[in-house]
């Protein structure tokens, strides 16, 4: 039998058409017709089933990378623009930390020079003009104040020039005007250590020869 609605073949035992859903009536069954004379909207019936499953579903969105780290730590490939955008901007933010470390550096150099300086030139050589100090215990005190400065010399070079001098060139590169400060400050109290230890040195080298000859 024929449902009467498509005119699809249905089941003896149908109650329903599984084409159009149509649900089959004793009185509606009838003959089936002939191929040419098919209904057309069974036709059209069949073209929208085919077109629903023949569609393609939406793509997914993917999630759009985010800059820098994250794309790194949840996976994301990062463009070399995005990735050059993070590391100057993370450059940026940390490009005051060498100045700051050579400006802290250099400041406890400069009071150990300045400290090293005023006792040797004013309290060494009181206590060896006065006698309390003999020659001896003079060239010692010289020994230490040589010791002393070129200690200080080599630390400001490293903490004051080196490290001042990394602020000042990444700063100008990062335009941190933070950085530029802390590098200039740095170079600035690294020189001062540096003078008062050269004189401190060869203060001591001109004593200590003086006294050793006599």
């Amino acid at each position: 039998m024929y449902c009467k609605n498509c005119g699809n073949i249905l089941a003896s035992n149908a109650n329903f058409c599984h084409v159009c859903g149509a649900k089959v009536e004793i009185d509606d069954i009838f003959d089936a017709p002939k191929t040419e004379e098919k209904n057309e909207e069974v036709e059209a019936f069949k073209e929208e089933l085919k077109d629903y499953y023949n569609q393609e579903e939406p793509k997914k969105e993917e999630p759009k990378p985010e800059p820098g780290f994250y794309q790194d730590f949840y996976g994301y490939k990062s463009s070399p623009e995005e990735q050059q955008a993070y590391r100057d901007k993370a450059m940026k933010k940390r490009a005051f930390i060498p100045g700051l470390i050579g400006t802290i550096g250099c400041g406890f150099l400069l009071m150990d020079s300045i400290m090293t300086y005023l006792v040797n030139i004013f309290y060494y050589n009181q206590l060896y003009n006065s006698g309390v100090d003999s020659s001896q215990t003079y060239l010692e005190n010289c020994y230490n104040a040589l010791t002393s400065s070129i200690v200080t010399l080599a630390l400001a070079t490293i903490l004051g020039g080196v490290l001042g001098t990394i602020g000042l060139v990444t700063a100008s590169k990062v335009n941190n005007k933070k950085a530029r400060i802390f590098g200039a400050i740095a170079v600035a109290l690294a020189c001062i250590a540096l003078a008062l230890a050269v004189l401190v040195f060869v203060y001591r080298v001109e004593v200590g020869n003086h006294i050793w000859e006599n």
